[in-house]
């Protein structure tokens, strides 16, 4: 029989300051996220990963509802599992919160470079390509801190075919990606 045992993130500044029961949601969603992503990795049947999703997404929307602040690094460690198990949407609810809050810009410009692939996703899922942009500058400048000359690289062929399919053609300064546009 297989066991899982999801640890709590070891509490940081931010952490500690929530209310217990604004830190105990914070913790449900990011539990939630890594049990959901276990049970895709160990062949649960889909339905049942479907349920720990939804769970997720009605839970971090709650939280998103309340004006709550997240952790940066939480909230994208979040939804990069739920992206990569193919559950954006279900997060939609969140990040419209998020967005009504004035949040999400901020979010995004905190994003850390292995979230690219999941900013872009929501970028185009929420058609504002604008959240890219302090990313892409920190990416494309050298000056994120945790990117380096792989990072893009360790993009799949898949995913960046996916985000450049995705972007608007007329976003401003995606004019240049459009002639890459499949047609």
């Amino acid at each position: 029989m297989l066991h899982l045992v999801v640890r709590k993130p070891e509490s940081n500044r931010a952490k500690r300051d929530l209310p217990d029961a604004s830190r105990e949601r914070y913790l449900e969603v990011s539990r939630l996220a890594a049990v959901a992503e276990c049970l895709a990795g160990i062949g649960v049947a889909a339905d049942k990963v479907t349920q720990v999703v939804h769970s997720i997404a009605q839970a971090s929307e709650r939280r998103s509802r309340s004006g709550a602040d997240w952790d940066a690094a939480e909230l994208w460690q979040v939804i990069r599992r739920v992206h990569r198990l193919g559950f954006l949407g279900a997060m939609e609810g969140t990040l419209r919160a998020l967005q009504s809050w004035d949040l999400l810009g901020r979010y995004a410009a905190e994003a850390p470079s292995s979230a690219a692939v999941a900013v872009s996703a929501l970028a185009v899922r929420l058609d504002l390509p604008q959240l890219l942009r302090p990313l892409a500058s920190r990416l494309t400048s050298g000056t994120d801190p945790g990117a380096n000359a792989d990072t893009v690289a360790s993009f799949g062929l898949h995913e960046l075919v996916a985000m450049l399919d995705g972007w608007p053609p007329d976003s401003g300064s995606g004019r240049t990606l459009v002639p890459l546009r499949r047609g």
